[in-house]
């Protein structure tokens, strides 16, 4: 019996099997265009605005783990010198979180801002003018059977990356190395490509994943890490990292969002910026997922296994 049931195991096993191939296939993406928006006061100033001065100013923690004590009485970033009105909290694709001006303006800063309306569509539902796209080095060789020629284009889009700023792992100041850490969560980064077709189709995902920011307002840059599970596609689960560039402190607002404005403690503002990063898909450690059909077909064998034993046993 317990032979039997050891092979079944196996056999289940054996669907999560790897494939020999290329060990890691970049894809380099220079268009990758991000909306911060979500943004909250972080700078204890006055705004020529009522609504927003009636909102409270969140700053940071002053450590990952002490939820007791913010930053103060100003954000960081006025320390250096540099003027910081706002914290963005959310981050989407701007294939995900499309904004569109409305021809009007609020007054914030001694000046007019336009107004834009926004609506979300799902990731890679507006390819492909709506994300960043790149090309493949080398084939792309899964264990489903797809192979992608060097050469393919692959495109990208993201979703729905969220920073809690009451919590002090996802939103604090370190003093010691004059970091400022934002980390975002729960958000879907995808890739895709277009078959003979003309039909755009998913090649991997990765729900759930983290985005974290470190800004040093002191040299004016921005490192960003990422890390994400892969998603079955096709049964499938790609691997993947992804490589951001050092960037330039980029906190100018590009307009207002009413509907963001009149929800407190947001603000309204929201910006976009380009973020070309590199994707590093790790072909060596591509799996075939378990089939649930498979694997339950597996489990009720060892389950008929078991019952004949006990039978024989019983005789």
């Amino acid at each position: 019996m317990q032979r039997s049931i050891l092979l079944m195991v196996a056999l289940a096993a054996g669907m999560g099997h790897k494939v020999a191939t290329a060990a890691v296939v970049a894809v380099q993406f220079n268009n990758m265009f991000v909306v911060g928006h979500g943004s909250v006061s972080s700078w204890n100033g006055s705004f020529s605005n009522a609504t927003m001065n009636s909102r409270t100013d969140i700053l940071p923690f002053t450590s990952p783990v002490d939820g007791a004590t913010r930053f103060g009485p100003n954000h960081p970033a006025n320390a250096q010198g540099n003027v910081i009105a706002s914290t963005y909290t959310q981050l989407d694709g701007a294939g995900t979180f499309v904004t569109t001006s409305l021809g009007t303006t609020t007054s914030v800063f001694g000046s007019n801002r336009p107004n834009y309306s926004v609506q979300s569509f799902a990731n890679g539902s507006r390819l492909p003018i709506a994300a960043a796209s790149g090309t493949l080095g080398s084939a792309l060789n899964l264990p489903n059977g797809t192979l992608l020629n060097a050469g393919t284009t692959i495109y990208a889009d993201f979703s729905a990356y969220v920073m809690d700023y009451n919590k002090p792992a996802d939103y604090w100041h370190d003093t010691t190395t004059s970091l400022t850490h934002q980390v975002y969560e729960g958000g879907t980064t995808s890739f895709f490509y277009q078959d003979g077709l003309g039909q755009y189709q998913l090649l991997s995902s990765y729900a759930g994943s983290v985005m974290e920011l470190l800004n040093n307002y002191s040299t004016g840059s921005t490192v960003i890490n990422w890390n994400g599970t892969s998603t079955a596609v096709n049964n499938v689960l790609l691997p993947a990292t992804l490589q951001f560039g050092v960037f330039g402190d980029n906190i100018q607002d590009t307009g207002i969002l009413p509907s963001e404005l009149n929800t407190s403690p947001y603000l309204g503002f929201f910006a976009i910026a380009s973020m070309p990063f590199t994707a590093n898909f790790d072909l060596d450690n591509a799996t075939l997922a378990p089939e649930p059909a498979r694997l339950l077909l597996l489990l009720a064998g060892a389950g008929c296994v078991m019952l004949r034993r006990k039978r024989r046993l019983a005789c």
